[in-house]
């Protein structure tokens, strides 16, 4: 087993906005890179889909349910929990 990071927490990233313990991930279960997956490129834990697709289905114009659709392998929480997290370091660099 691997020490925790000090920048992981756990978060809520559950599809509605009411916590649920049950539901709570951490960067860790949403996210991974490992040199034997895709050369370490950055994937959802557990499949081999690389996070750069769903930025890709996004800044296209593609809404997150066609993304999900098209790799199921992924699941809504690990997509909505990579956003969030995204969106979080974006604001923590400019504010």
């Amino acid at each position: 087993m691997f020490p925790a990071l000090p920048l992981i927490r756990r978060l809520p990233y559950a599809a509605s906005t009411r916590y649920d313990p049950d539901s709570v991930m951490t960067l860790i279960d949403i996210v991974h890179s490992d040199p034997e997956i895709l050369g370490g490129t950055p994937v959802f834990v557990g499949t081999r889909v690389p996070v750069r697709i769903l930025l890709d289905y996004l800044e296209g114009g593609e809404p997150l349910e066609e993304f999900l659709e098209n790799y199921p392998s992924v699941s809504r929480e690990q997509a909505v929990g990579f956003l969030e997290e995204a969106g979080k370091a974006a604001l923590a660099l400019i504010a």
